[in-house]
């Protein structure tokens, strides 16, 4: 009786994330997004592309112990999951993907490049109690590399949000990064998010640092399509 009743709540759980971060294949957002470096004001349209669910995978080494040649018990094995692909493009650039999985109450990123798979995957949305706090302290990447990181997180209920003359149920997600990568330098970020219920992420607002530059970011949603 426990695990049965241990599985409804985690497909209840993971059932209301997905209200509030939809992973719908087909659906496509538009953003208008505003980023300010340095005193330097940049305009960019946003495409979020909802490709579906796919294969990520990466290699890792391991001991075979029954190998019963010594010099070649150092093996490599293919790791594999199944993740939700979301392709965003600013601008007419290349469409990049990252990949999503829904455990429980938490939606993490299980991958920043082409088809790999993270080895550590990393909490960025959560939702059930009110506030709903959650802490990620590990490895993230940062342009292209693998940096340590401690991440703060918390959502809570909020006011509806107006889209289009309709008002949706909201919640506001705030989340607080310490980055170090090489040389030295640390990077902190403050993200604060609304996500609608149904539509996702509706705005965003971020506040950067990278050693003595700043960055300030602004994205909301203008058009969805859904499937």
């Amino acid at each position: 009786m426990i695990t049965i009743l241990a599985a409804i709540a985690l497909s209840s759980s993971q059932s209301n994330v997905e209200e509030y971060f939809p992973l719908r294949a087909g659906m496509v957002k538009i953003y208008e997004e505003q980023i300010v470096s340095n005193g330097k004001t940049y305009n960019f349209s946003v495409i979020e592309t909802y490709v579906g669910t796919t294969t990520v995978r990466r290699y890792e080494k391991y001991i075979d112990e029954s190998e019963p040649d010594v010099d070649k018990r150092e093996k490599v094995r293919e790791i594999t999951e199944q993740a939700f692909e979301i392709r965003t493009a600013m601008d007419n650039d290349t469409p990049v993907p990252t990949y999503y999985q829904a455990k429980g109450n938490r939606v993490f990123i299980v991958g920043t490049e082409e088809g790999q798979l993270l080895k550590s995957v990393y909490p960025v949305f959560a939702v059930g109690a009110n506030p709903e706090t959650f802490i990620y302290t590990g490895e993230i990447p940062v342009m292209g590399a693998p940096a340590p990181a401690i991440i703060d997180g918390e959502t809570k209920n909020r006011g509806d949000f107006k889209f289009n003359n309709k008002n949706y149920s909201a919640v506001e997600t705030k989340l607080n990064y310490k980055m170090q990568v090489g040389g030295g330098i640390d990077i902190t970020s403050e993200q604060k998010s609304v996500y609608a219920k149904g539509l996702g992420l509706v705005e965003y607002e971020e506040s950067g640092k990278s050693g003595s530059r700043t960055t300030k970011r602004k994205r909301k949603l203008t058009k969805i399509q859904l499937p």
